[in-house]
This record gives structure tokens, sequence and C-alpha cells, in this order.
């Protein structure tokens, strides 16, 4: 017997899990493109294209992931059976020897991140353009173009 649509803790493995993700995206009635903006309405971050890839391929979402996908479907209420869920189902695979679940999936960055990290190269990096190294005794000037 498979899972409930009530119960996310039903699931007893990464597949049945996944299901229950596309029955709550079901029952929502959003799309993929409306359950990121509702996400990010509601302050949270998520990422169409992971989420549609981890419900097709029958993968455990990383946490941050499940909690604002479960958020968007308008499921505040249930956020903590969904991870104790999750939490059950990596236990459960780590006990069997099974294979990591997709819980290891490659983190999405949020694009301020990502702005971020390079205003701060560019930073770091003229830093470095514009730092005279003092030249040691037997070590050969640094000539830096400019």
């Amino acid at each position: 017997m498979g899972p409930t649509m009530s119960d996310p803790g039903s699931a007893r493995n990464t597949a049945e899990f996944a299901e229950m993700m596309r029955r709550l995206k079901l029952r929502s009635g959003l799309t993929y493109r409306d359950l990121e903006r509702e996400a990010a309405r509601r302050g949270d971050y998520l990422a169409r294209s992971t989420l549609a890839s981890v419900i097709a391929n029958d993968r455990l979402p990383r946490p941050d992931l499940l909690c604002a996908f479960v958020r968007a479907c308008g499921c505040d209420d249930e956020v903590g059976r969904w991870l104790s869920a999750r939490h059950r189902i990596v236990e459960l695979s780590a006990r069997q020897g099974s294979p990591a679940t997709a819980s290891h999936t490659p983190t999405e960055v949020p694009p301020t991140w990502v702005l971020l990290c390079a205003a701060l190269a560019l930073v770091l990096a003229m830093r470095l353009r514009f730092t005279r190294v003092p030249a040691g005794p037997g070590t050969p000037p640094v000539r830096r173009p400019g």
C-alpha cells in the first residue's frame, strides 16, 4: 500500500515521498512558476527548475527546498511533518546501506549571493593589484604594470 494523501510520514522511500510531493502540488493547483512566485512572496527561495527535477526524478529535496515548497502550497502547518518524514527516509536509507538520496544535490545559490561573491572577488582582485610587496634580501623587486 502506498502513501496516503494527508500523511507524508507514510512514505516508505524516496519514490513514495516524491509521489506525495506531486500530489501536494496537484492539490495546490499551482504551476512550478506559481510555486516559485508564491515562495518568493513568503520570503523563501524556491527554484522551479530544481523543484521540477526533484519531483520528476523521485529524489528527496534539500530541507530548505522542501520547507519552501510546502509553505508555497499553502500548508504552513504541515512543514514539520514533511521534514520529519524526509529525515526518517534519510535515516532508513543510511541504515539499509542504500545509496545516498538526493538530499545531497548541489545547492542552488540565490542571485544576490552570486552578486555579492562577484563584488567581493573584484574588491580582493583590486587590493592585490595595488598592494606593493616589499622585496626581501636576495629577492628581485616585483614590478607591476601601470
